[in-house]
């Protein structure tokens, strides 16, 4: 089993706070609510590689989406960098592409709870500490 871990949101940056949902693939099927922060966290098989979700928000129509498990940008790449941050409890923003204060907090984040000094910024120890702590997670 892994953990599927995600912050589930609107369009906008509202998050689905305390909203019923349906995930789906095959003969595997859990129905849950997300927290009120509107944080998704499951359990699933390892084989598992998408997912089909439905979210049905109070008072909004239902959503739908394919989430495709394991699938991340480059991790050379900020969109990547974010990605991972986000799997590992340091970015829980929108992902935007772009490195900016919201992307260096993450970074300072981590490298202090990993002993890194922040100082010297994004360098590559830092890459391939995020990088190597991603891909043993689970």
């Amino acid at each position: 089993m892994v953990e599927l871990k995600m912050v589930v949101k609107f369009s906008g940056d509202a998050v689905m706070a305390n909203t019923d949902y349906v995930l789906e693939n095959g003969s595997y099927r859990v129905e849950n609510k997300t927290d009120d922060q509107g944080n998704l966290v499951e359990k699933i098989p390892t084989n598992i590689k998408c997912l089909n979700a439905v979210f049905k928000p109070k008072d909004n129509p239902e959503v739908s989406c394919r989430i495709d498990i394991g699938q991340l940008d480059p991790y050379d790449e900020v969109s990547g960098l974010q990605q991972r941050l986000n799997n590992l409890g340091y970015y829980s923003r929108a992902l935007d592409d772009e490195y900016g204060p919201l992307s260096d907090e993450a970074v300072k984040d981590f490298q202090i709870d990993n002993g890194i000094d922040p100082k010297n910024g994004l360098d590559q120890q830092t890459i391939n500490l995020i990088n190597d702590l991603y891909e043993n997670k689970g």
